[in-house]
């Protein structure tokens, strides 16, 4: 339909400017009904192919504008199948490091079942001890990480309001 339009447009722009090169249309002799309307269906064919052109560039410019924004839904998509692919494999390693915790502590309960009680207990305290220890050594290194934190946080507050004075 708009090639058709477009062709027809062109057929009578070329007639007119066939005219319009003629001696006669310089003066503006001559000028028949005939031409007159040929010359006025030229130009409202260049107005209507201009809006066409306008239509379709608008049309073009919220397509491009749509695909942007469903392909940045498709990446943040993908981050989020990324990152709950990272937590189901944590999830997936605490669930084995649980079990083979359990299986740890069914052995060790098993060995300390055939302790006297004076083994049985002093087992007993250096496993407390043990565990105190992890314990002690885990809080220590979350002092550490939010202390680190805390400073890269008053570093950045620093530069900050430094880069404004």
């Amino acid at each position: 339909m708009f090639a058709l339009t477009l062709r027809r447009s062109r057929s009578a722009l070329a007639a007119l400017a066939v005219f319009a090169a003629s001696p006669g249309a310089a003066r503006g002799q001559g000028l028949d009904p005939a031409a007159l309307r040929a010359k006025e269906e030229a130009q409202q064919r260049a107005r209507e192919n201009e809006e066409q052109r306008a239509d379709i560039e608008r049309r073009d410019k919220d397509l491009r504008r749509r695909i942007a924004f469903a392909d940045e839904k498709m990446k943040e998509l993908e981050r989020r199948e990324a990152a709950v692919a990272v937590m189901e494999a944590e999830a997936e390693r605490a669930r084995e490091e649980g079990q083979a915790l359990v299986a740890k502590q069914r052995a060790r309960l098993e060995q300390i079942a055939g302790y006297s009680v004076r083994e049985a207990k002093e087992e007993l305290r250096r496993e407390m001890e043990m565990d105190a220890r992890r314990e002690a050594a885990a809080m220590i290194l979350r002092v550490q990480e939010e202390a680190r934190e805390r400073a890269a946080e008053e570093a950045r507050w620093t530069v900050t309001q430094a880069m404004q004075r």
